[in-house]
């Protein structure tokens, strides 16, 4: 089994998917194993949108076949809903918009699927699963499966007490502080409480959590474009991936030498 890894926002727009996908592809650029992107928000999903790629398949479906009947032990294979999005890497994305009809009820994710879904796609391969910021049974079954969790908050208020719920609410799951990495995202930017941004995210202090990677506002990654690729080795986002990769692959976070990671970049529609 690869390793299983959940990046769960504390609050929306807080940066979840962008940090979801491109650590998915520095997982990917490292080529020890696969890598595969499984989206688990199946109704307000965006990969394939911010990508500019048309799913080979919906997660919804492959959670399906993943599920089948009770009592069954033959592996599925679920290759052939699988869209490309990198060397290395393959998603399981959120199904595109689709007209409401009354008698076509949508297929929703439940706990049971999900964690179907999980145990095939993370054989031979690791595994990020991009979360919405909410508790439902497709994210609750993620987080207590997987080996990392990574939390993405910013220094914004709402966000900051929305990362105090999130923390309680991993730690009531029996989630351990050391499986916990946490991101933040958007520090310094107009919007962030005075000073670094850092020294006032007090959830993270009272659960005795380091800050994993910081992120600050980058211009170049804002107007909607939340998929790219940075050609500077240097770049913010960049270097807050790195650190983030290295830290699911060791047990402390330990920094480690590698490769330069080179991001997804976002493909002209």
């Amino acid at each position: 089994m690869g390793l299983l890894v959940t990046v769960l926002g504390t609050h929306a727009g807080v940066g979840t998917t962008t940090l979801a996908v491109n650590l998915a592809a520095a997982l990917a650029h490292q080529g020890s194993v696969p890598v595969r992107l499984v989206e688990l928000d199946e109704t307000l999903g965006h990969i394939a949108a911010d990508l500019g790629v048309v799913p080979v398949g919906a997660v919804t479906d492959a959670a399906t076949l993943a599920a089948g009947p009770r009592g069954r032990t033959a592996a599925v294979d679920l290759t052939a809903l699988m869209t490309p999005l990198a060397p290395g890497l393959v998603g399981l994305l959120a199904p595109p918009p689709a007209p409401v009809d009354p008698g076509s009820p949508r297929l929703r994710l439940g706990a049971a699927a999900t964690g179907r879904l999980l145990e095939a796609v993370r054989t031979d391969a690791d595994v990020v699963a991009d979360a919405p910021a909410a508790f439902d049974d497709a994210v609750v079954t993620a987080l207590a499966m997987s080996d990392r969790v990574v939390v993405v908050t910013s220094p914004e208020g709402p966000a900051v007490e929305a990362l105090r719920l999130t923390l309680e609410s991993l730690e009531l799951m029996g989630v351990p502080a050391e499986r916990i990495c946490l991101v933040v995202n958007h520090v310094g930017g107009p919007a962030s409480m005075a000073g670094s941004g850092l020294a006032e995210v007090e959830p993270a202090q009272e659960h005795g959590l380091p800050v994993t990677a910081t992120i600050p506002d980058c211009p170049d990654l804002e107007g909607g474009t939340v998929l790219v690729a940075p050609r500077d080795a240097g770049h913010p986002l960049t270097l807050a991936v790195r650190q983030v990769a290295r830290s699911v692959r060791t047990p402390d976070g330990a920094p480690a030498d590698g490769p330069v990671v080179r991001l997804l970049r976002r493909r002209p529609r």
